[in-house]
């Protein structure tokens, strides 16, 4: 998270809805992979199931986990 997100408090924040977003989901991903998340200013307003559904949406178009996966 860089300094476009907001201050400290922001900043892990928003790293730990990440963290948490991911840790629901990471057993869904079908191959091994690294992932590098970047958090945008928006994510000062979103909430866990935002974050989800936009990780979702760019596993899914990644082809990282099966279409159907859960959604939040």
């Amino acid at each position: 998270t860089s300094k476009s997100v907001g201050g400290a408090v922001h900043r892990n924040r928003a790293r730990r809805l990440i963290r948490e977003a991911f840790g629901h989901h990471q057993h869904e991903i079908l191959q091994p992979v690294d992932l590098i998340l970047i958090a945008g200013p928006s994510i000062r307003t979103a909430r866990l199931a935002d974050v989800e559904r936009f990780l979702l949406r760019g596993l899914r178009q990644a082809r990282l986990v099966q279409t159907g996966s859960s959604e939040p």
